[in-house]
């Protein structure tokens, strides 16, 4: 047994030499890495801030130019419908109109919008359409003919 715990005592502390000199060269890394770790949150923040500006520049030239929802650069126009309405009254008119004793979200939502879709819309649902500009992952810039990409 002597021997076991002297084996487990000098396995202990080579883990802990090895754990000390990963925690050194760790604490290295990130001090010599801070300013790029730094760069590298800016560049994350200035990439969604610009992200936003080119969807919302492509919701203004799509509200200017409607129809087409491929628009220059590649961008797109999605249009995402949205419903809302409170779960109990959508049950109670689920039980009343025979369709069950407990709401299914998909089937009730899929009545709710034929029914819009018909001008016979539910008094409680709210329905709608938003519109989203999409980026594409290569953006295709047009020059003078030429279409270079970025």
């Amino acid at each position: 047994m002597k021997e076991a715990i002297e084996a487990l005592i000098k396995a202990r502390t080579e883990m802990k030499i090895a754990q000390d000199a990963m925690d050194v060269l760790r604490n290295a890394w990130t001090i010599l890495a801070a300013a790029k770790i730094l760069e590298m949150e800016s560049a994350k923040i200035a990439l969604a801030e610009a992200e936003e500006t080119a969807r919302q520049a492509g919701l203004a030239y799509y509200k200017e130019h409607p129809g087409s929802k491929k628009l220059p650069y590649g961008l797109g126009i999605q249009s995402r419908s949205w419903m809302t309405y409170k779960p109990e009254d959508a049950l109670e008119w689920a039980k009343t109109h025979n369709i069950g004793l407990a709401l299914n979200k998909t089937v009730f939502e899929a009545t709710a919008q034929a029914l819009a879709d018909r001008n016979e819309a539910l008094s409680f649902v709210t329905t709608g359409k938003t519109d989203i500009a999409t980026l594409p992952k290569e953006i295709k810039m047009e020059v003078e003919g030429e279409s270079e990409a970025t």
